[in-house]
């Protein structure tokens, strides 16, 4: 029983088409680009985030919705436990992703303005490496 309440799994999507086109243009979305979720013996969450244009300085709006939910018989015990630590884990979400959001702001464009060849050079190489070892191929659609 324990075993199980320490598996932890999960699985990320990225479709970089639609992120760029409704962060560029605000055009609404199917799906958000951008999927993860994490599964744990006890628990289930899901993270969606879908940009939009956030002004005329090109920065970016990007709304986040994050599901947490009990399984199976951790369904109630979670359901009180979510309701009763809503705030708490809600503010800390917040500042989670405030911090993220300074540090792009201030890290993305000096990284992107002095290397933009090299990083693109280096995330292809990156990802062909990746692919390239054994049962490392990504599937189609990792997330329902």
């Amino acid at each position: 029983m324990w075993s199980a309440l320490s598996r932890v799994g999960g699985a990320a999507r990225l479709r970089c088409d639609d992120w760029w086109a409704a962060a560029d243009s605000g055009r609404p979305v199917r799906t958000a680009p951008l999927r993860v979720r994490l599964e744990y013996g006890a628990g289930r969450a899901e993270l969606r985030a879908v940009p939009a244009p956030g002004g005329p300085d090109g920065r970016w709006r990007v709304t986040v919705t994050v599901r947490v939910r009990g399984r199976r018989l951790y369904r109630p015990a979670a359901a009180v436990a979510l309701r009763l630590g809503r705030r708490p884990l809600q503010r800390s979400l917040n500042n989670a992703l405030d911090d993220l959001t300074a540090l792009w702001n201030a890290e993305a464009p000096r990284l992107l303005a002095t290397y933009p060849d090299a990083l693109r050079r280096d995330g292809q190489d990156l990802l062909r490496e990746s692919l390239r070892r054994p049962g490392n191929a990504m599937p189609a659609d990792p997330l329902p």
